[in-house]
């Protein structure tokens, strides 16, 4: 007893260090789920957040979608969705092939196809039609899939100009806006002024 009257500060001390440590060891695991719920409730938050710009880009993607007509001889024609990178023999390929009478000699079937695009394929002295002409209203010429017979029926577009055009096509891709025809050798803004009326990009 003595012992303890004279250590009882002592004692006192390591009871409240005890009394410390067991509300402690109560309260840490409330805070640990709390911290755990939290971490859901956030987990939550982003992943609700996500949603609404999965389906934009799922929109976007569908608002994407190109597709092109094929018309004239072949198997199955009607309206085709296409690929980036297609050509005019894959779409022939999924329109079921030529029929016997298809004139295959008006056809290039390496020509990249583009949206909106339509590939008409002539019988056996049939006329051909101008593969290029978008719009039978006014007859503009869609510029990314003329042909260089279409493009000579241009105003002041003669052979070395529409041999320009092609090459650059086929080495730089379809042009995007008119300004990109200034970067075709030969073609200034007095052409383009020219033919602004008569052509389509793209």
């Amino acid at each position: 007893m003595n012992w303890i009257k004279n250590n009882w500060i002592i004692i006192l001390i390591i009871g409240i260090m005890l009394v410390y440590v067991f509300i402690d060891q109560i309260k840490s695991p409330k805070a640990e789920e709390v911290y755990v719920d939290n971490g859901y409730e956030l987990a939550a938050t982003i992943q609700d957040d996500n949603v609404p710009e999965e389906i934009a880009n799922q929109s976007s993607a569908k608002q994407e979608v190109k597709y092109v007509d094929v018309k004239g001889e072949v198997n199955n024609p009607g309206v085709f969705r296409i690929e980036d990178g297609d050509r005019v023999v894959d779409i022939i390929e999924r329109a079921g092939g030529f029929t016997k009478d298809a004139n295959q000699e008006t056809v290039n079937l390496a020509q990249k196809v583009i949206d909106e695009m339509v590939i008409h394929v002539s019988a056996i002295g049939e006329e051909n039609a101008p593969i290029a002409v978008v719009n039978e209203g006014n007859n503009k010429i869609r510029i990314n899939i003329a042909s260089k017979e279409d493009l000579l029926s241009l105003t002041g577009i003669g052979e070395v100009k529409a041999n320009a055009i092609i090459e650059y096509r086929e080495s730089n891709g379809p042009f995007k806006t008119i300004e990109d025809l200034k970067n075709v050798n030969g073609i200034g803004a007095k052409t383009i002024e020219q033919i602004v009326e008569q052509i389509v990009i793209p």
